[in-house]
């Protein structure tokens, strides 16, 4: 196999993230390729193009989580055009990464009062239509826990300006 597609499997097969080729002892590999630094970026757009295409697709939580770890703090107004899907637990990640991401954004600067109050207003309303969907054997505590999140980050936006 060519060493430049080798190098571009192992960046998408592990979402270019060297720490989970680390995990699979395969981040030496990746290393030894020596791919320049614009080349990677390109390869992280066209990954994170990839990623936000299954937003509107099956368990969209991963999503959010890829843009977490790579803490690219660009795509707030699409995270919060989706609707969360999957299981009860992922729909639940899903919001609690959602949470987590309008923080690193009002940390990066990138947002102000007003898009993290509409943010945590999307949260809210995302996680009272979970509620209801509960099945008898889940505990409604993570919903709970997330609304009361999503009420606190509300009330903590006054204080911050515009980007």
């Amino acid at each position: 196999m060519d060493p430049m597609a080798r190098a571009r499997e192992l960046f998408f097969k592990y979402d270019g993230s060297r720490f989970y080729m680390s995990r699979d002892d395969v981040e030496w590999e990746f290393r030894s390729y020596e791919i320049p630094e614009q080349l990677r970026k390109q390869w992280l757009e066209e990954l994170t193009a990839t990623k936000l295409d299954k937003l509107e697709a099956g368990d969209n939580w991963s999503v959010v989580y890829f843009l977490l770890h790579h803490r690219d703090t660009r795509h707030l107004e699409r995270i919060l055009r989706a609707t969360p899907r999957g299981s009860y637990g992922q729909r639940c990640a899903f919001l609690e990464d959602v949470l987590e991401y309008v923080k690193m954004c009002a940390q990066a600067q990138v947002v102000g009062g007003t898009q993290i109050r509409e943010a945590a207003q999307y949260v809210l309303n995302q996680a009272r239509a979970i509620d209801p969907d509960v099945e008898q054997n889940v505990s409604p505590e993570r919903v709970v826990h997330i609304i009361a999140s999503a009420t606190e980050l509300r009330s903590l936006s006054e204080g911050f300006p515009k980007p």
